[in-house]
């Protein structure tokens, strides 16, 4: 969570970016159930190290549907929360807030992991071909959420 927090403080820092911007943050998560491959919007995130939660914008026109956040500081392989378990969602979207408004902050999810493919099974090949196979959402979304291509 910390280098996802560094990470959004930095690109703010070297872009300038307005308080009307929309920041995105696209990544894996482990889930019990989900398929591999499936892809979320974040409804909630919650810090799991703090107990922090926020509640997220959602809009019925974006192509996923959502699902909660948790956020760790370790890896999970347990399996035993039922919501997309991550290690930067609570870092990104804690920063992001010092930046934009909660209602242009958004997250991302691709499920990595579950109980039948356990997390030791991801690698960096895995990772580039979930997120690569999952461009043409994240296209989608900033289309609909962007200034020139939504209602905003």
């Amino acid at each position: 969570m910390d280098a996802a927090a560094a990470a959004t403080n930095w690109l703010h820092s070297i872009h300038q970016h307005g308080s009307r911007d929309i920041w995105i943050n696209l990544g894996i998560a482990g889930h019990p159930d989900h398929p591999i491959g499936k892809t979320f919007l974040a409804n909630r995130i919650k810090n799991m190290q703090t107990g922090q939660q926020w509640c997220l914008a959602t809009r019925a026109d974006l192509p996923c549907p959502t699902e909660p956040v948790i956020s760790v500081a370790q890896p999970d392989s347990s399996y035993e929360i039922n919501a997309l378990v991550e290690m930067e969602a609570a870092g990104f979207y804690h920063s992001a807030l010092q930046y934009t408004d909660a209602d242009r902050i958004y997250c991302l999810k691709v499920v990595s992991d579950n109980r039948n493919n356990p997390a030791n099974q991801i690698n960096g090949k895995l990772v580039t071909q979930l997120i690569q196979q999952r461009l043409p959402v994240l296209g989608q979304i900033i289309a609909a959420i962007s200034p020139n291509g939504g209602d905003r």
